[in-house]
């Protein structure tokens, strides 16, 4: 029996098992996602849970492409 996470007052994108991948059932148009259903199951342990939209994100997040990036050449410092 796998865990139910569904809320739909407090949607995720992180399952409790830590994995962010997860299946979802979708619909293409012109090879974009163009509508998604709001059940989906974690694909590492088969969680149910709700999925997250635009109107769920907090005012204060900040999306991955406008935090700042460190100076790392991949080299260890001394």
């Amino acid at each position: 029996m796998s865990l139910d996470l569904r809320n739909k007052e407090f949607p995720t994108h992180v399952c409790v098992c830590g994995s962010q991948l997860w299946n979802v059932k979708c619909m293409f148009q012109d090879y974009e996602i163009s509508m998604y259903m709001l059940e989906m199951e974690c694909f590492s342990c088969g969680a149910l849970a709700t999925a997250p939209t635009l109107v769920d994100m907090p005012e204060d997040y900040v999306m991955m492409d406008d935090r700042p990036k460190e100076d790392y050449d991949g080299e260890e410092e001394d």
